[in-house]
């Protein structure tokens, strides 16, 4: 050996010191009985190191094992563990190399680390993610020739009966050279000798446990050693067994000799370097230790304690007849782990599906970690490599289409792992070389927040995107992609290679959600409905929710459901009682206030995610905004709870503590994102609502809500009447400030909801049609004509918008009578017109359906709606994008609902006005054949709505001017 190999000669042994001063990897060889830590294993740690050409920190661990020195399995085992988790704390990836002896107090040392990391979980003094557990970071344990049941039991009891013989005799001399020597010359009882007696129960009852140890990790998912056993074939120290395991091994050699190799190219050693070398040369294992940690982490703000699986009292529960692939949460993660680890002939794509709340983002961090866990115990080119990327996180730019990209989003990703990991910064991890050569699983989770996050966006932009990313790396079979999105996507089947590559995040059944959550059971049975109980079936609701002891007497909803669960949270939180704004004790009401302004805060940028600091200084922005308009309101109780929830994120240690004990994930050291998309959107619902209960509509001049908002807010305003003045409050504001996002939102409000409006109030809205900018006017009628044609039996203005509307609708639907010049508005009066006469016995139109005409003169009027005219050119620019997908999305709706079918068909021509002028999206080349292809699903709706039978021949002339485009003829 060369002399200076050995960097220090420390009281545990000796140290190599790696020269690159950065070592993350930690080879440690612990001694047997009489060996120590130089003799014992002379050259070997240096011709392991030469053999795999890299240069780690190493220790060759010494504790007496003498037979006059005074030692025990269990001492030897605390000074390694106190040497690995104080000195080496920093070694992510440690292996050992142990023989005879040297294997029982590795082990010894590992179950009591186990033992103290359960502890700490429990107790919650500790998690995964910040714990320095050796456990948690033994890769490798490799024994040599190590008497796991006892040694032989002749020499073992022979050794027994001398050493206890003799032992009596010599403890007085031991004390003595104890006392002269002050404790430097440790002699005294070796419990190394007896302990070795053939099966000894306190060896059997070690490896017992040590196995179930292993086990239990397994089943919790949790990093843990791989174990390898190797021995003499001539061993007369250690029994020889028949070979129960692969990880067993047979060396010609005795129970000495085994481990001492006689030249560099020995057996023995090339196994130890070829384990050496996995782990010391993988930049890739640092960046999954952060990448469990960060997991970890998240579970823990989710309270995720572990996946929901079937057990026996539930296993046959809910088993449908027909087979489909997914199930439980753990049942998903099971299968899709399997198949990424077979892999396939050609790269793969993977969609996991499910409803809202059902754990689609517990289930895909739960693939990376189960992956990242298999790759810590078998690092290679053939262990799928886990790469997860939050999606809900990532804002990009609105100059252009061509910014959503492959290579963005890892330009992206690889700025964020860095600002998040700055210990990653010097490495080169070369994702480009990965994706094309080695096993690769990429993991998209939040799809669903990135496509509302970027409205301009639709799903067959990202199902282009990973089409063109499994052409690019198609020499590469072993490289995979997983989606996962909310059911009911249209077109969500695209994002797998085949229909057999989709797995559906089942909901709980009932009686699977009792046995799980059985305090549920006291209200599980009152959910009126199929749809408000798919919502409480799923671990969002059912492990929060906890209802007041009136429920049962109130009506449940979708919105009284979501606040009732948050409720609960907040009151778990500990929050309620802090000091807020001038010494004002907080309130639920006024955390909750204060959830509803931080989700408008996330929503009128876009956001995916926001920094504590932008936090409080936008909400100091807006209730300033707020106090001005309210300030002839401010005696109200209803005004002063508002403004208190506000003034909570103006106080920085408040505003960090509802961030950290509600509804949010870290993102960064000074960022958070929501923890659920369900949350944001109950919680802007709310925004919603109150702007309308306080008059404070500014805001809705900023950006478009969505229909599931929309709704929610509905719900707040159940046995409430939106007010003449309140209606007259908006317009004046519209008005004044010619914003027609603020009409607009109020529009698609009352369309999407069953709200009572005062009749006067509906009235001004209707006759306000004529100044409407044109979507607004389509959307009007569109939306107020569906609620008067479904006729629903809550929906107590429906008369009143049905009297309101038809004097309108007669008036629009003839073109010479019209006020303005729009023949889709005069087609889509004139239809409902016609809805409306045959369904209520009103008089019929007084004219032929106004024919709809895609010639120039006529699109060229349509264009404004789709596209942006700039300096005489067509440009489709973010703003056109949104719009072309927002009429996108309703047209697919009725599929699900024929009496959309005349809103439906209007909102169409405006898709093929830009397809025909090719200033259309993506989503439309891939949308408009499936829409509108003979014997299509979407013709079989259309064929079925016979109110309107001139519905049906626009189809037709839609069939017709879509073949003339795909065949160049238009």
């Amino acid at each position: 050996m060369s002399e200076n190999f050995w960097s220090e000669d420390s009281r545990y042994g000796l140290i190599h010191r790696s020269k690159a001063n950065n070592s993350t990897c930690l080879l440690v060889f612990v001694h047997g009985l009489f060996g120590n830590c130089r003799g014992t294993w002379r050259q070997m740690p240096e011709w392991v190191l030469e053999r795999c050409g890299c240069d780690i920190d190493v220790v060759s661990f010494d504790y007496p094992s003498q037979w006059w020195q005074r030692t025990s399995v269990s001492q030897a085992a605390d000074d390694l563990r106190t040497l690995l988790e104080i000195e080496f704390v920093g070694h992510r990836q440690v292996l050992f190399v142990t023989h005879s002896t040297g294997g029982l107090v590795v082990k010894q040392m590992l179950k009591q680390s186990f033992l103290t990391l359960k502890e700490e979980i429990t107790q919650q003094e500790s998690t995964i993610a910040s714990s320095n557990s050796i456990w948690l970071r033994s890769r490798r344990v490799i024994n040599i020739a190590v008497p796991h049941s006892g040694g032989s039991p002749f020499i073992t009891g022979l050794l027994k009966v001398v050493y206890l013989s003799i032992y009596p005799l010599l403890w007085p001399f031991f004390r003595l050279i104890r006392f002269v020597s002050q404790g430097k010359k440790d002699w005294g009882k070796n419990d190394l000798l007896t302990v070795l007696r053939w099966k000894n129960p306190w060896l059997l009852a070690l490896e017992k446990t040590f196995v179930e140890q292993l086990q239990l990790a397994l089943k919790a998912d949790m990093p843990s050693p791989v174990v390898h056993d190797i021995f003499a074939k001539s061993d007369l120290s250690v029994p020889i067994k028949e070979i129960t395991s692969e990880r067993e091994i047979y060396f010609r050699g005795t129970h000495g000799s085994v481990k001492v190799p006689r030249q560099s190219a020995d057996p023995i050693v090339t196994i130890v370097s070829d384990i050496v070398r996995r782990y010391s040369a993988d930049s890739l294992l640092a960046l999954i230790d952060h990448l469990l940690g960060r997991i970890a982490e998240v579970n823990k703000l989710t309270g995720v304690e572990n996946l929901i699986g079937n057990d026996t009292n539930t296993a046959s529960i809910g088993a449908d007849s027909e087979r489909i692939l997914g199930g439980t949460q753990e049942e998903t993660r099971d299968q899709v782990v399997a198949k990424v680890h077979v892999g396939g002939e050609r790269p793969q794509q993977i969609a996991i599906v499910g409803g809202a709340g059902v754990g689609k983002s517990t289930v895909v961090r739960m693939i990376a970690w189960r992956l990242g866990t298999d790759y810590l115990a078998q690092p290679g080119p053939r262990s799928p490599i886990p790469l997860l990327l939050p999606l809900q996180q990532v804002n990009i730019p609105t100059d252009g289409q061509d910014a959503l990209s492959w290579d963005y989003l890892w330009n992206w990703w690889e700025d964020w792992i860095r600002n998040l990991y700055p210990d990653l910064l010097g490495f080169d991890l070369q994702l480009e070389s990965l994706f094309r050569t080695r096993a690769v699983t990429v993991i998209f989770d939040g799809l669903d927040d990135f496509l509302v996050n970027h409205p301009s966006y639709g799903l067959s932009s990202i199902v282009a995107m990973l089409r063109s990313v499994t052409k690019r790396y198609t020499d590469n079979p072993r490289f995979s992609i997983v989606v996962a999105i909310r059911s009911g996507f249209h077109g969500l089947q695209r994002l797998a290679t085949t229909s057999g590559d989709i797995y559906e995040v089942r909901h709980l059944t009932p009686r699977q959600a009792q046995h799980l959550f059985p305090t549920c059971k006291r209200w599980l049975l009152h959910v009126p409905n199929t749809e408000l109980l798919e919502l409480v079936l799923t671990p969002l609701i059912l492990s929060h929710f906890e209802p007041d002891s009136d429920f049962e007497t109130r009506k449940m909803t979708q919105n009284s459901i979501m606040e009732q669960t948050l409720r609960t949270i907040v009151g778990r939180s500990n929050l309620v009682g802090i000091r807020v704004h001038r010494g004002q004790v907080a309130e639920i009401e006024h955390i909750l206030i204060a959830l509803v302004l931080i989700a408008w805060l996330f929503f009128r940028e876009n956001r995916g995610e926001i920094e504590v600091t932008t936090l409080a200084q936008e909400a100091l922005e807006v209730s300033k905004r707020w106090e001005k308009a309210l300030e002839n309101q401010s005696q109200s109780d209803n005004v002063q709870v508002l403004l208190t929830g506000f003034h909570l994120l103006q106080d920085s240690n408040a505003c960090v503590a509802i961030l950290q004990r509600t509804v949010f994930v870290s993102t960064g050291m000074k960022s958070v994102r929501f923890a659920h998309r369900s949350w944001l959107e109950f919680l802007l619902s709310e925004y919603f609502a109150r702007c309308i209960k306080f008059g404070y509509v500014e805001d809705f001049g900023v950006t478009a809500f969505n229909s599931h908002i929309y709704r929610m807010a509905g719900e707040s305003f159940q046995g409430q009447i939106l007010s003449e003045d309140c209606v007259q409050n908006i317009l004046g504001v519209w008005r004044n400030s010619q914003n027609t996002y603020i009409s607009g939102n109020l529009i698609a409000f009352l369309a999407w909801t069953q709200t009572s409006v005062d009749a006067r109030g509906i009235q001004l809205l209707v006759d306000a049609l004529p100044e409407y900018e044109p979507l607004s006017r389509v959307v009007l009628i569109a939306g107020f004509g569906y609620r008067v044609l479904s006729d629903m039996p809550d929906d107590l203005s429906a008369g009143d918008f049905r009297r309101a509307l038809f004097p309108k609708l007669n008036l629009f639907a003839n073109p010479q009578t019209s006020p303005v010049d729009d023949t889709i508005t005069s087609s889509l009066a004139w239809c409902y017109q016609k809805a409306f006469a045959v369904r209520f016995g009103m008089s019929q139109p007084e004219i032929k359906w106004p024919t709809i005409n895609f010639d120039d003169a006529h699109t060229h009027k349509a264009l404004p709606m789709i596209c942006t005219v700039k300096d005489g050119q067509l440009v489709l620019d973010a703003r056109s994008r949104s719009l072309q997908l927002a009429f996108l999305t309703p047209v697919v709706d009725a599929l699900s609902d024929p009496n959309l079918a005349i809103r439906a068909l209007h909102y169409l021509y405006y898709l093929i006005v830009a397809r025909k002028h090719g200033v259309h999206v993506f989503e439309l080349s891939q949308e408009l054949p499936q829409l509108l292809v003979p014997g299509c699903p979407f013709e079989k709706v259309i064929e079925s709505f016979t109110l309107v039978p001139e519905v049906l021949q626009l189809y037709r002339l839609y069939q017709n001017i879509h073949q003339q485009l795909e065949a160049g003829k238009l």
